[in-house]
């Protein structure tokens, strides 16, 4: 919305980050461009903006506020369509912002479209100017329809669409991709108005791994990005991703994650250092219980220093939830002390004093703290009397 351009410098960054925000009624220029400049890491002059005179929270209830405010009013000039994708992956400031949107989404010419997979249960209330649409999956004669059209018409052979519809499990990417991957690998053959196969649906042998990526990135599942054999590639849809990810042994699922988590620690430092929750979700994937609960509290501490308790209270009780796997009594009680005592203040910070997770979060820490002699700690924590 701003302009930016891959080759613009910080000078240019905020030239445009200005002249975006300039004239909108509802957000002061001089504070909105702080608020912004600092959610999109551009450095500012402090001579022409200074430093706003809040707390961390008070600054990140403004920035979302002036996020939404800005949405609406740019739709009050002209209609604007905001689409939010993949929810279920979203962060819970992320959802917060995106609530406070579909709340004052009426007062402007504005759609707001979100997907999600039914596993997330929205945090915001039905409200009559919401409208939701269920996609259920596909039956097996739309799938026989739609990879008939894929198909250009041709009959494929029975076996094949057969494999096409256990695979796809009536999700309409799957069967494309599925189908045109199908069509391009060289295992059917067009024959007058149909398809013969002429090879058997099996992997690739590893000699043709560069080709069989090759060939992936033609038919459009992999995107690349960069020469062999410093390629990256990334999947074309993150639906594609869990399906490969889905067809692994456990074990070897395991395996890979551990040593993604190794090669994250040992070469690219700042990677883990900046965003730990990855090398926590590695770990924890890896059945690594000790590393992952190191890293998950390092960043939950990391989240509640810039006021994200939500995110903070999801990093806590992510390393909480691995405890029970570790081996040593003492070890366990340790690990779970130190968690319950950072997750107080960040509950703290989004609930009442009084509130029932506020109660048993010390008490459990009072508990464990007796377990372990450890008093000096205990007097940090209310006793449990004292809580509802």
């Amino acid at each position: 919305m701003f302009g930016w351009q891959p080759e613009d410098a910080a000078p240019q960054h905020l030239a445009r980050l200005e002249a975006g925000l300039a004239g909108f009624k509802t957000l002061p220029l001089a504070e909105s461009v702080r608020l912004f400049a600092d959610l999109m890491s551009v450095p500012l002059p402090e001579d022409r903006y200074p430093r706003l005179s809040m707390t961390a929270q008070q600054q990140r209830d403004a920035t979302l506020d002036a996020i939404v405010a800005w949405l609406i009013e740019l739709a009050e000039r002209a209609p604007v369509l905001t689409a939010w994708e993949d929810l279920h992956w979203a962060d819970p400031t992320t959802l917060e912002t995106l609530g406070m949107l579909i709340e004052q989404a009426p007062t402007a010419a504005l759609l707001v479209v979100a997907t999600y997979r039914p596993e997330l249960t929205p945090p915001w209330p039905q409200r009559s100017h919401m409208t939701p649409i269920t996609l259920n999956r596909l039956e097996r004669p739309e799938v026989e329809t739609m990879v008939g059209h894929l198909a250009g018409g041709r009959p494929l052979p029975g076996e094949v669409v057969d494999h096409i519809v256990a695979k796809a499990d009536g999700v309409p990417l799957y069967v494309e991709e599925l189908t045109k991957a199908i069509l391009g690998s060289g295992v059917l053959e067009a024959r007058g108005d149909a398809y013969v196969l002429r090879g058997a649906l099996a992997g690739i042998e590893e000699g043709m791994l560069q080709s069989g990526l090759g060939q992936l990135v033609v038919d459009e599942l992999f995107y690349q990005r960069g020469r062999p054999p410093r390629s990256r590639y990334l999947f074309k849809h993150a639906l594609i991703q869990d399906a490969a990810y889905q067809s692994l042994l456990k074990r070897t699922r395991q395996q890979y994650h551990q040593q993604v988590a190794r090669l994250l620690e040992d070469r690219f430092p700042e990677v883990a250092s900046t965003q730990p929750e990855l090398v926590a979700h590695h770990y924890t994937q890896a059945n690594y219980p000790a590393q992952a609960i190191a890293y998950w509290q390092k960043a939950g501490t990391a989240a509640a220093s810039q006021s994200a308790n939500l995110e903070a209270i999801d990093h806590f009780r992510r390393a909480g939830a691995l405890v029970e796997a570790l081996s040593d009594p003492r070890e366990r009680a340790a690990r779970e002390l130190d968690l319950q005592m950072a997750l107080g203040p960040a509950l703290f910070a989004t609930k009442s004093y009084s509130h029932p997770d506020m109660g048993r979060t010390y008490a459990r820490a009072w508990e464990l703290c007796r377990q372990l002699g450890d008093n000096s700690r205990g007097h940090s924590a209310p006793r449990p009397a004292a809580l509802p």
